[in-house]
């Protein structure tokens, strides 16, 4: 399925919605909760750009307690699985003192 969406679907404009809401319906067994947000810091998280997913309590940075776990083996993989297996970028913005990651999908994610 990635090679097909990364073909036919990675520059519709919605792509990152979807993939949120994709994300959200099938990823909180491996994460923990999550809730819908938009990508845009500056957008009320209640209107209907899309594109974002707040971790509320992110698995891997409870789990290990460790920035160098959650870049390493958590952060660094899934942006460049997204990129690459999807044609999507998403960027990854843990906070390493509330335990929450907010996804951003359709964003170019910052050097480490």
């Amino acid at each position: 399925i990635p090679f097909v969406y990364k073909k036919f679907c990675s520059e519709w404009e919605v792509t990152p919605a979807l993939l949120a809401w994709f994300a959200k319906l099938f990823l909180p067994f491996l994460v923990g909760d999550m809730t819908l947000t938009s990508i845009d810091d500056n957008a009320d998280n209640n209107n209907n750009s899309g594109g974002g997913l707040l971790v509320e309590r992110c698995r891997v940075l409870e789990g290990s307690r460790c920035k160098g776990v959650c870049a390493k083996m958590c952060k660094v993989p899934t942006q460049t699985f997204f990129a690459e297996r999807w044609g999507v970028p998403l960027s990854m913005e843990p906070n390493f003192e509330t335990g929450a990651c907010q996804l951003r999908f359709g964003v170019v994610p910052l050097d480490i």
